[in-house]
């Protein structure tokens, strides 16, 4: 998903989170490794650059992406394997900068909800949410993240700026921030979730890359 945007800062290549809506379970990709994780409890989130759009996962192969901010109309689809997305960055110290999205339909609408939230409450386009990480909540058979802002504080110097840059000709009408997670692939029935331990991203075709982070909020 990097090849939408560029980074600043030291950090160029975030670590990636994903989550399993089948098991609830979230993994880490860190050094080339992928491993089970516990959530922390809290992380800073970079949501006035929160994405939208499509990507396409296949194994062996470099992801493929079409992203836009979220104010943007959502990109028309670029193919008929691609599946939608999104992309949230975040940040705390014991996990580092990391990206987070997924290809669930029931997290994309949780996301959906959550962000809505932000944009509603926010006090403005500096400062920056510190998001509670809460017991997963359900959706039907699924599970789904279940974030919520408590704070909002100056930008830590690990949340490192980026800039977005506009994808020409691939937008389609629709106001921005409709419901536009509605539509989304289902999924199988959900299994019971694994002991920790190293896993291979193919196994997991419902979960897109992005990322994640960390503690409580004297941690950032």
């Amino acid at each position: 998903m990097l090849n939408d945007f560029t980074m600043e800062g030291n950090s160029m290549f975030p670590n990636i989170l994903t989550f399993n809506a089948n098991s609830g379970v979230w993994k880490l990709r860190q050094d080339g490794e992928t491993n089970e994780i516990q959530m922390p409890k809290q992380v800073v989130m970079d949501l006035e650059v929160f994405q939208k759009g499509w990507n396409l996962i296949l194994k062996g192969q470099a992801p493929q992406s079409h992203l836009v901010k979220y104010d943007k109309p959502f990109p028309a689809k670029p193919g008929e394997e691609f599946k939608k997305t999104f992309c949230i960055r975040m940040y705390s110290k014991d996990i580092g900068l990391c990206e987070f999205g997924s290809n669930s339909g029931m997290v994309g609408q949780a996301i959906q909800k959550f962000f809505n939230t932000y944009l509603e409450g926010r006090p403005d386009a500096v400062k920056v949410p510190v998001v509670a990480i809460k017991p997963n909540g359900k959706a039907g058979e699924w599970y789904v993240p279940n974030f919520e802002i408590v704070k909002y504080v100056a930008r830590p110097e690990g949340l490192t700026e980026i800039t977005l840059f506009d994808e020409p000709d691939l937008s389609m009408s629709g106001k921005p921030n409709e419901n536009q997670f509605d539509d989304m692939d289902s999924y199988v029935k959900p299994t019971k979730p694994s002991s920790r331990k190293k896993v291979d991203l193919s196994e997991e075709p419902n979960d897109s890359l992005d990322c994640l982070d960390t503690e409580d909020d004297d941690e950032f």
